[in-house]
């Protein structure tokens, strides 16, 4: 509902075996994929999807994503780095991104 009708770029941090990246991209969407998993990390790969081993706090890029995707995987984060860590993914979005997080 909140995407743009037009493919955009997606992160999505904590995909693991990738099964949501995988309906976004075959809506026409580029996903990038953050799973610090090896199985999971692996198993996306394995589906032809883009993906980063590796935390949020060791995830550099210079791009900007139109969407970020967090589904309960930033209970992951300690709590005294969550203010940094989510500062870090609004860096990372394209001024009219918009961010989903959910938390357990």
């Amino acid at each position: 509902k909140y995407l743009p009708k037009k493919a955009c770029a997606i992160l999505e941090i904590g995909s693991g075996p990738g099964t949501l990246a995988l309906w976004l991209s075959a809506q026409g969407h580029s996903v990038t994929c953050i799973e610090p998993a090896s199985k999971p990390a692996r198993l996306a790969l394995e589906r032809g999807l883009k993906v980063i081993q590796c935390r949020l706090q060791d995830f550099e890029d210079a791009g900007k994503y139109d969407a970020v995707l967090a589904i309960s995987s930033l209970i992951h984060i300690p709590k005294n780095e969550i203010a940094a860590q989510i500062g870090k993914i609004a860096s990372l979005l394209q001024p009219d991104g918009v961010v989903f997080m959910s938390f357990i």
